[in-house]
């Protein structure tokens, strides 16, 4: 999915004020099968949101009207919704990639001092958790096999002991040889590699 240009929920003036949540206003243009809408943000660029059916059903969007204004919102606790402001109705978009890149910029950018920054990294790592869990439910629930389930649940276990090795032996290296910008980078290695292993989940998915 390719979303036009966000917008942040509340300004983004000090690490303690941020709000890890995204809310973008579009205007619907189209939907075609099997699950794909086109939408316009307030710039006039478009772009294409894959909603597969999931959460969102044909029998709903085949009441809009080009030119009804929705909204995309993307929080780590729900994922990305769709907010019909008409009805008040939601509808969870699965399938949406999760727009944590954007949240963490936005997050570092509103953190110059590097306490604050490393809180950025250690509340990104948090939020790719969750997606990494919702991804994993996902897979388990999806029509793949028992033995790939099985195969990928196996996989998920040994991965979660080579990221509990992994970031204890970067921190180490962070602290022995010190400095703010070590710690810096363990927290980025952190974010990345649960970023990464939630994406190759979702590739099993979607």
């Amino acid at each position: 999915m390719a979303l036009a240009a966000l917008s942040i929920t509340a300004p983004a003036i000090a690490q303690d004020d941020f709000t890890w949540r995204l809310e973008e206003e579009f205007v619907f243009l189209e939907f075609r099968d099997p699950g794909t809408l086109t939408l316009q943000d307030t710039s006039g660029r478009e772009s294409e949101l894959d909603f597969g059916y999931e959460g969102l059903t044909y029998a709903v969007v085949d009441t809009w009207a080009k030119g009804k204004t929705i909204r995309v919102v993307y929080s780590p606790e729900r994922g990305t919704e769709i907010l019909d402001p008409e009805s008040g109705e939601n509808f969870p978009i699965a399938r949406a990639r999760p727009r944590l890149d954007a949240l963490t910029d936005h997050c570092l950018a509103a953190s110059p001092a590097m306490l604050g920054r490393r809180v950025c990294y250690d509340e990104a790592a948090e939020h790719w958790d969750v997606e990494l869990n919702r991804a994993y439910r996902s897979v388990m629930k999806s029509d793949l096999s028992q033995g790939t389930k099985d195969a990928i649940r196996t996989a998920q276990r040994e991965w979660i002991e080579f990221r509990d090795t992994s970031n204890a032996a970067t921190a180490a290296v962070a602290a022995e040889k010190g400095g703010s910008a070590r710690a810096l980078e363990a927290g980025s290695a952190a974010v990345a590699l649960v970023r990464s292993q939630t994406l190759r989940l979702r590739g099993y998915r979607y």
